[in-house]
């Protein structure tokens, strides 16, 4: 991988040229038209990684993008985590595809409202059962 940063546009041209003549993935800083690779404001929370880019375009404006989402993020990332060990006690007990979907359906349903710090911590699905019937319930005491 090739960076090519100089103040100098001819010199990233030339930097670009010979790394496209060698097969080498290059980023000419602030040129999308001279990059065969561009790089995202990415964030991670937990196990979900967020990448916001303009393609090059306005790069400032992903990391506003990127930053303006924080607060959410960190929330979602809280539920991806609740989710991998909700998926964990469902691929554990269940055998159907058809009913897998289903309660994976019925999770995002119910989850996504509030904070997952009532989730199980563990991945017994009779525990993720019970408390998909009562977030269902909660949410449905909301309507």
């Amino acid at each position: 991988l090739i960076i090519a940063a100089t103040p100098d546009r001819e010199v990233n041209r030339e930097v670009f040229i010979e790394a496209r003549k060698l097969g080498i993935p290059v980023n000419v800083v602030d040129d999308a038209e001279l990059s065969t690779v561009i790089f995202p404001a990415i964030r991670q929370e937990g196990s979900l990684l967020f990448a916001v880019s303009t393609g090059g375009v306005a790069p400032f404006m992903s990391v506003a993008i990127r930053d303006s989402l924080a607060g959410h993020l960190a929330r979602m990332g809280k539920w991806v985590e609740a989710g991998g060990r909700f998926r964990q006690a469902v691929r554990g007990s269940v055998e159907s595809e058809e009913e897998k979907n289903r309660l994976y359906q019925r999770f995002l349903q119910a989850a996504l409202p509030g904070e997952p710090a009532t989730a199980p911590e563990g991945i017994d699905l009779n525990d993720w059962l019970s408390w998909l019937d009562r977030m269902e319930r909660v949410c449905s005491n909301d309507r």
